[in-house]
């Protein structure tokens, strides 16, 4: 997204690190293509031709035939859902091939997890062996595998396994296999040691990893969700001291990137890890935040604690004696419903305006729901912002999330509220202070949402005038509609060094559209957007309303590398997600005062 100079409606800051891929590129002379229909662009019915789908243990696989691609008008994808055991893959049908000799394989990928490939080779007596080649590191723009193996001395035809084998998505184009290679590089195998996977992680801990490689390992280097830890460390045992309460408590994702003493890079399969730090009972602003002491003159309901609900529907609140990880929580089953929202919500709280603070808080819900921060301000007004979109979870989740107090405010409670029929329950609050973790300078970006032809009219030259980039979220269905800009306004844009971006096909809420109808309210609002405009890589997406859930987000990776809501917070290096970028509203009474902050 283009930057601004200082005026700011939306604050977001924008990042991504992409794994390196864990395979070495070959060079490009090669000889001839062993694969029928390499690229997939040879349909037979509802799939390519000469390409078979295989999965087997528990899990939910869903196999596409997509019309996008790496090259050409195709590729194929394997969804995983409900993983427990064993993979799912696209595969070639068998080739005939030479025992006792080297081939070569590579294919491009798109993934949001780690993935492996496997040859799988078969005898004349059909007796089937398989040669790991190892894993390979999610990406979310096109990348290339490439590797050798030897086929055993009996082998007579063979195929290879891209395949998936945990929760996530893989697609998969240009697949080849040669014979031989040009390229002798060896890459290092990693793994992380330790934290194990699923462990609980307080205060400071070591992180260990195991690398090899035959020409030896010149570094390994940890990362937490994708951002490195420290230094990378360049002598066996490979370690490093991390102080878990630097980041947010929840679940965080561990890899280690090894280095060859050749410059070939592997990454490890990601290790989950939980981290669960207490927090300092001092700095703590939340009244009986563990729900432990019961009201004495309600002993329905923890002290400190109100219940509240509007609308056309039933809630029922309830004081419950199991908690996360003591002996209360709270809860509100909703039925019935038709309009409205219901909620628990602690005292409000004397706070600091223009101050950053921290909530979270644990749950567990049978559906989507909210998060709201409430500001009762000097005037007698009440401001409402959004801070937070939980997805439904079975188990007791973390929620985390920072926001500013505006100026003008006097007290402030949260709304954690439930508005659809399901039930809700909470534990463990927080609110504390908070000091982000800032990046090497303030990025800003001034963005205006649906495409109005008075932003055109009236906003391009105030923008001209001044010297600002903005980022414009353009709803293509209504490019050219009385009201809204046109091609021809999207081109002038375009050279103006204005950003073009998407607010999907038709403005839709995402999260109640199906998998396909949410594939082509972002894929071609992309498609339309670049050939109108002229700008041939839109890359940033708005979501409708703000509504998204970890599906939606899922979706959005694979055709955007940054997507923004309505959530109210600052972006820092310590809370930094490139599909939940959050934002600094400013309204009709928001003050310069407070813009210039």
């Amino acid at each position: 997204m283009k930057l601004a100079k200082r005026f700011v409606l939306f604050l977001i800051t924008t990042a991504l690190l992409i794994s390196p891929v864990a395979f070495v590129k070959f060079a490009s002379a090669a000889p001839t293509n062993l694969i029928a229909n390499p690229s997939v662009e040879t349909a037979s019915g509802s799939q390519p031709q000469s390409w078979l789908q295989g999965n087997w243990g528990t899990n939910s696989a869903t196999f596409s035939y997509l019309n996008t691609g790496h090259t050409g008008s195709h590729s194929v994808e394997v969804q995983m859902a409900n993983y427990s055991s064993g993979d799912a893959k696209w595969y070639f049908n068998p080739i005939t091939v030479t025992g006792s000799t080297k081939y070569a394989f590579s294919d491009y990928y798109e993934s949001n997890v780690s993935t492996e490939v496997v040859v799988q080779f078969a005898d004349a007596s059909g007796n089937l062996t398989y040669d790991d080649l190892g894993s390979v590191a999610a990406s979310t723009s096109w990348q290339q595998v490439n590797d050798t193996f030897t086929t055993p001395a009996n082998t007579v035809n063979l195929t290879v396994f891209h395949l998936i084998e945990t929760n996530g998505y893989l697609i998969t184009d240009d697949s080849s296999l040669t014979t031989g290679s040009t390229t002798t590089a060896i890459t290092p195998t990693v793994s992380v040691t330790a934290p194990t996977a699923n462990a609980n992680v307080t205060g400071t801990t070591n992180l260990t990893a195991s690398a090899s490689a035959s020409d030896g390992i010149a570094q390994v280097q940890f990362q937490l969700d994708g951002q490195n830890i420290g230094s990378a460390d360049t002598t066996a045992p490979y370690q490093v001291s991390w102080d878990s309460t630097t980041v947010a408590n929840g679940t965080h994702t561990l890899t280690a990137l090894a280095t060859g003493d050749d410059g070939t890079t592997a990454t490890s399969k990601s290790v989950t890890i939980n981290v669960n730090n207490p927090v300092a009972a001092s700095t703590n602003l939340i009244t009986n935040p563990l729900l432990t002491t019961a009201d004495p003159s309600n002993s329905a309901a923890p002290l400190g604690w109100g219940q509240d609900s509007w609308g056309t529907n039933t809630p029922t609140f309830s004081y419950l004696s199991t908690g996360y990880d003591d002996s209360r929580s709270i809860s509100v089953t909703m039925s019935g419903y038709s309009d409205g929202d219901a909620k628990w919500d602690f005292n409000p709280i004397n706070v600091t305006p223009d101050t950053q603070y921290k909530f979270s808080e644990y749950y567990k819900s049978t559906v989507n729901t909210q998060v709201m921060a409430v500001f009762n301000m000097s005037d007698g007004s009440i401001i409402y912002q959004l801070i937070g979109l939980p997805n439904s979870a079975s188990n007791w989740t973390n929620f985390s999330t920072t926001f500013s107090i505006p100026e003008g405010t006097e007290n402030m409670t949260i709304y954690h509220l439930i508005a659809s029929n399901g039930t809700l329950t909470t534990d463990d609050f927080s609110l504390t202070t908070y000091t982000p973790t800032s990046f090497k300078e303030p990025l800003l970006t001034l963005t205006f949402d649906d495409g109005y032809s008075t932003t055109y009219q009236y906003g391009l030259p105030i923008l001209q005038q001044y010297g600002y980039a903005s980022t414009q979220f353009i709803i293509s269905d209504l490019v050219g509609e009385t009201g809204y800009m046109t091609k021809a306004n999207l081109k002038t844009l375009y050279k103006d060094n204005q950003e073009i971006a998407s607010h999907t096909v038709t403005h839709s809420d995402l999260t109640q559209e199906t998998s396909s109808q949410v594939t082509t309210e972002l894929s071609q609002s992309q498609k339309n957007l670049e050939s109108w405009s002229g700008d041939t890589s839109i890359t940033d997406l708005a979501y409708p309303y703000g509504y998204y859930d970890s599906s939606v987000m899922k979706s959005t990776e694979k055709y955007y590398t940054g997507a923004r809501g309505v959530e109210d917070g600052l972006n820092s290096k310590d809370n930094f997600n490139a599909y939940d970028l959050k934002v600094q509203n400013v309204f009709d009474t928001t003050t310069t005062a407070q813009v210039a902050d």
